[in-house]
């Protein structure tokens, strides 16, 4: 069994290669596939949003109460959190327009993909670099056992081979891309 940090970063190259999906949909010249990004938006609403984030927000509480004064190195993780969501929640509804009819795609849609996928990376690159690091060097096993009692934590419903049928047709794309 994989540790609560391992599957963390497990679950961040995981979210890179769904972002690299993402950028070549948005590439020159590429024609995008909407679909694909729908199910990649749709994705980063349910498994991130819901299961991982919510992990983060632990390890991060508890090493705020382990080390206060950490917090100021480390800026607000959760705000972060909540900012993600949000950008999850616009590409969703401009996806679902554009697949609707109701707009059109374009240069709009492009640049507000190429920002999603900026801040999502520079989001994991800060959790990398500093808070997943100082976690380890500041957190107990114990504690880690003990915030690991309180995660739910399903099957990745797309890097897990028994994810489930919702999102099969993108587990599909990223093994044949493989």
């Amino acid at each position: 069994m994989i540790t609560m940090m391992e599957a963390l970063r497990l679950e961040h190259a995981n979210a890179a290669k769904l972002l690299d999906v993402l950028e070549c949909q948005i590439a020159d010249g590429a024609e995008a596939d909407l679909n694909l990004i729908k199910l990649i938006a749709d994705y980063f609403g349910a498994y991130p949003d819901q299961y991982h984030h919510p992990k983060e927000d632990l390890v991060y509480r508890a090493l705020l109460e382990a080390e206060p004064e950490i917090g100021a190195s480390l800026d607000d993780l959760e705000a972060e959190h909540v900012e993600l969501a949000e950008r999850t929640e616009e590409l969703n509804i401009a996806v679902e327009r554009i697949l609707n009819g109701n707009v059109e795609g374009g240069q709009w849609f492009t640049k507000l993909v190429a920002s999603f996928t900026g801040y999502y990376r520079q989001h994991m690159v800060k959790e990398e670099t500093d808070f997943f690091l100082e976690a380890e060097r500041l957190l107990s096993p114990t504690v880690f056992q003990e915030l690991e009692s309180k995660v739910e934590d399903p099957s990745d419903p797309i890097f897990d081979p028994h994810g489930g049928n919702r999102l099969a047709n993108l587990r599909a794309y990223l093994a044949d891309a493989n």
